[in-house]
């Protein structure tokens, strides 16, 4: 399969448009509390938050929600009182909104559509469990990989 061309493939359909996504407005429900919402342009974030229900059925909830407050911890639009609650969030009723976007070339959409049309294929042949292609560019970018696949039960 093609791989995105960027670190983060902030790409996807957006009001029937192919976009690169470049700023979200992040709700995260506190218990007991107001939530807190920011907006963030950190690609990595922003990669979390649109690829979220892949990497969360592919890899696990634990591992989006680790990786997810790794991202806010860096993130300098949210303030540290606001991290400190980070055992009270209530991460499976997170939202976001996409506030900006930048269209895309052609190139890119074109590629953007062949990934998801394979991504697409695979998910409706496959009668088993996979790692979704989007986890495995995120280790790329982040992690090694392959130490990451030495550690989980990919193909049951």
């Amino acid at each position: 399969m093609k791989k995105i061309n960027s670190k983060y493939s902030n790409i996807r359909t957006y009001k029937k448009r192919i976009v690169r996504v470049l700023e979200i407005e992040i709700t995260i429900p506190i218990e007991s509390a107001d939530p807190i919402i920011f907006t963030s342009n950190n690609n990595q974030l922003i990669f979390l938050c649109i690829h979220q229900t892949a990497i969360r059925t592919s890899a696990g909830v634990q591992y989006w929600e680790r990786e997810f407050l790794k991202a806010i911890s860096k993130d300098s639009n949210l303030q540290i009182e606001e991290l400190c609650e980070f055992e009270r969030m209530c991460m499976f009723s997170f939202s976001y909104e996409i506030r900006k976007t930048s269209d895309c070339k052609k190139n890119v959409k074109d590629n953007y559509i062949f990934c998801q049309k394979e991504l697409l294929k695979d998910t409706i042949s496959s009668d088993r469990f996979y790692t979704d292609s989007r986890v495995l560019e995120y280790l790329e970018d982040n992690y090694d990989r392959e130490k990451f696949l030495r550690t989980r039960t990919l193909l049951k």
